[in-house]
């Protein structure tokens, strides 16, 4: 045992963006398909009025396995690692992570990260 790592970030004891550097969470499925994980973060007023229930019944609706669910308020750590993720260093622009629950979705699926792109372009 032992084991190394950081410890949880501070402000709530939540791990969700702890990890110390993006990593493309993959494996191969029988019959050699490839399965993802990918990660859906939905902000503010997707939590209001039970919105957040289309969010998971939408990924439902395209096979994706919803393999973890929670709603989480990020501490600014945690905000600036999963901004970085996605290119955004811009401080206003990730104030919505800290400041309110943010639905945090983690589903997997064969070739996941094309399906997702896929039907998020439908339906925007």
């Amino acid at each position: 045992g032992g084991g190394g790592g950081a410890p949880p970030p501070r402000g709530g004891g939540d791990a969700v963006c702890a990890a110390p550097r993006p990593r493309k969470a993959q494996h191969k499925e029988g019959g050699g398909r490839l399965c993802e994980v990918v990660v859906v973060v939905a902000m503010g007023g997707v939590l209001e009025d039970d919105e957040h229930a289309s969010v998971v019944e939408g990924l439902v609706s395209e096979d994706f396995r919803v393999v973890n669910c929670r709603t989480a308020t990020l501490n600014t750590t945690q905000a600036e690692t999963l901004g970085a993720l996605f290119g955004v260093k811009d401080a206003p622009k990730l104030k919505p992570l800290r400041d309110g629950p943010c639905l945090l979705v983690a589903a997997e699926r064969d070739s996941g990260v094309s399906r997702l792109q896929a039907a998020m372009g439908r339906s925007g």
